[in-house]
């Protein structure tokens, strides 16, 4: 088996190239021999210089989680080089990047487009919005086609910055998928990546000096060290989950890839590949089936950290009082269903405008726009907006009921004396239906199958954190994101942390209080749906500042969570924002260690869903050592509307 190990020599011949004849070699390389975007189902890349540009284009440029291989038909008009002006946008298309005036320099050094977007709208919307708004007439150009297909017909796949005699200019290299082929004239695929390509320079007068220096700094220039490479890693699997549905592979135990459990079909692919020590793999599944992109970074190997042995598995006994809470459960959800007719099917009906209204946004867009515009500036989630429309999960047989699911993680943990707590996130909706439109502000419950999926949950066994009017209101969520706010994520931590306090055994943990400090930050960010809308309407959605807190611990360095805390946190995205992405430090598991006065371990997964389980049993029995708590936080949304299902797999 060939085993693959970078070196910072890539990084030293890339600083000296400057000085000598010979042209520098590229910075992002393709490693798995025979890639094909099309119908490859792992890209393996090393990044040997890890700016942040460089980063962006390993993994947006060329990679074939972001490509859809359905079959497309369409009968646009012939695309010739000089038809693709697009109203003055572009110039001097060139079939060739030879025929373009850049350096083998500039040449090597392309950057990806779709992250320079975010990048400026965030720096200065106000400047970067009306570039960003003209140029996605280019994605939309369909030259006559009249056919449904909702994929872009061409795009822009990097950029490329040159120094001119009159001043900076940035050219871009253009792209068509291979279902364009028949439908080009004197545009070939010169790369031989079966997608033809043209390059041109951007000659629309929107395009900023300021702009093309903002590219010239630390975006990529500055080194990135391996924690921050990681850092980055998550935030780009958070941001592709709504449409990918990606997740990051778990490194902990299996350093390298491909793992134990990689797809047979995966590791023939590989071609006896082993990649060592890479600083992440996502796992997308954006399709069919699974897909991994694996990125290494230049450096010596390192040794992932291992979670130490912290007593045995099974060190105490289940909480006493749970059935008196699961009474609790019921009882609430006996006097709302009550108050609404008395039983299920009554209540459904009385919600029929409510789902209409969500219908109507929904079809305001075709299917696969996955972000659409609610009421009050905020924007609203395809699925989360299906979800109001679901029906009774006890209906569906056991192989395909998450509830099943639940109550047999619940059920071995309680074999081994540990409790259990079951935490679904209300979707944005739910907190506040206003933003369905304003007559809905009223509307208590929107989707009365989820109050019944906490009292079925009760009924079995499972005890539940109803965060339903913890939540209700104004000002938990985001409008651009379909993530809490960070008061929200506090209020949920502060319910958690008041039941987890009930616990005989929490005080003997938590004896010696940890002095966490908390200090308040703010930042700016686009949020995770304004890249999903109608590119037609995404400019006019600016980054939003988010004001919030991180946690500090002691020494002075911000918390992050132990392997080995006795509470051990479960969960998806819910657990990751402000926490793993963003400032970091300031998400639901510092809410929940600061409001304990005690560390909190974490197990999560961006993909959530069932993936959150699957890493705790692919970590072993050791994961459990010395645990008293698990708490499995994960959205409402999935456990009606998985893209994956859940049936065992």
């Amino acid at each position: 088996m060939t085993k693959m190990r970078s070196a910072w020599p890539h990084l030293v011949w890339l600083a000296l190239g400057a000085g000598c004849g010979r042209r520098p070699q590229p910075a992002v390389h393709t490693l798995n021999a025979g890639y094909d975007r099309t119908s490859s189902r792992v890209l393996v890349r090393e990044i040997s210089v890890p700016t942040r540009a460089n980063l962006d284009y390993a993994a947006w440029v060329g990679d074939m989680i972001l490509f859809d291989t359905g079959v497309v038909v369409v009968h646009p008009a012939t695309v010739l080089p000089e038809s693709l002006s697009f109203g003055g946008l572009l110039a001097d298309v060139k079939t060739s990047i030879d025929a373009t005036p850049l350096t083998a320099r500039e040449k090597d050094s392309p950057l990806a487009w779709r992250p320079v977007e975010n990048l400026w709208q965030v720096w200065n919307f106000q400047m970067a919005g009306p570039l960003v708004s003209r140029m996605e007439l280019i994605s939309q150009s369909r030259w006559g086609d009249t056919s449904q297909v909702s994929d872009p017909f061409q795009q822009i796949a990097a950029l490329y910055l040159h120094h001119a005699d009159k001043g900076d200019e940035i050219w871009v290299r253009l792209e068509f998928p291979p279902w364009m082929k028949g439908h080009l004239s004197g545009i070939v695929d010169r790369d031989g990546d079966g997608f033809p390509e043209v390059w041109a320079r951007i000659a629309a007068p929107e395009l900023r000096p300021e702009m093309v220096s903002l590219l010239r700094g630390d975006y990529t220039t500055r080194i990135l060290t391996r924690p921050e490479a990681v850092q980055w890693a998550n935030e780009l699997a958070a941001q592709w989950y709504p449409i990918y549905n990606t997740d990051m592979v778990d490194l902990s135990r299996e350093p390298s890839f491909p793992q134990k459990a990689t797809e047979p079909e995966v590791v023939r692919e590989l071609g006896g590949l082993k990649v060592e020590d890479p600083f992440a793999v996502i796992r997308g599944r954006p399709f069919g089936p699974p897909l991994y992109l694996v990125l290494v970074l230049p450096g010596e190997k390192t040794s992932a950290a291992r979670a130490g042995k912290t007593g045995s598995v099974g060190s105490g006994s289940i909480d006493p009082a749970l059935p008196a809470h699961l009474d609790s459960v019921r009882a609430e959800i006996r006097r709302e269903l009550s108050t609404n007719g008395g039983n299920w099917r009554t209540w459904w009906d009385s919600d029929s405008e409510i789902r209409a209204a969500a219908g109507r946004i929904a079809s305001t867009q075709p299917a696969d726009v996955q972000s659409l515009e609610g009421t009050g500036g905020f924007l609203l989630f395809r699925r989360e907006l299906e979800y109001l429309s679901t029906g009774d999960l006890a209906a569906l047989p056991a192989s395909e009921n998450p509830a099943v699911r639940i109550k047999a993680l619940r059920d071995s943990l309680a074999g081994l004396g540990i409790d259990f707590l079951f935490v679904p996130v209300p979707t944005k909706q739910d907190a506040d239906p206003s933003v369905l439109g304003a007559r809905y502000a009223k509307t208590e419950y929107v989707n009365p199958w989820a109050r019944k999926l906490l009292s079925d949950l009760a009924d079995s066994g499972v005890e539940c954190v109803d965060l339903w009017p913890v939540l209700r209101g104004k000002g938990t969520y985001r409008k651009q994101d379909t993530h809490w706010t960070p008061h929200g994520a506090d209020l949920a931590a502060r319910a958690v942390a008041d039941r987890i306090r009930t616990y005989p055994w929490f005080y003997a943990v938590a004896k010696d209080s940890t002095a966490f400090v908390w200090r308040d930050t703010t930042w700016t960010d686009l949020g995770d749906l304004q890249e999903r809308l109608a590119p037609s309407i995404r400019a006019r959605y600016g980054p939003e500042t988010i004001d919030g807190r991180r946690l500090f611990a002691p020494d002075g360095k911000a918390w992050e969570e132990p392997d080995t805390a006795a509470i051990l946190l479960l969960g998806d995205s819910y657990l990751g924002v402000y926490q793993k992405i963003g400032p970091r430090s300031a998400g639901f598991p510092s809410c929940l260690a600061a409001r304990l006065r005690t560390p909190v371990s974490t197990i999560m997964g961006w993909g959530g869903g069932p993936e959150a389980p699957r890493k705790l049993a692919a970590r072993g029995a050791d994961a459990l050592r010395g645990r008293r708590l698990v708490v499995w936080v994960m959205s409402v949304r999935d456990l009606f509307r998985y893209p994956g299902g859940w049936k065992t797999r």
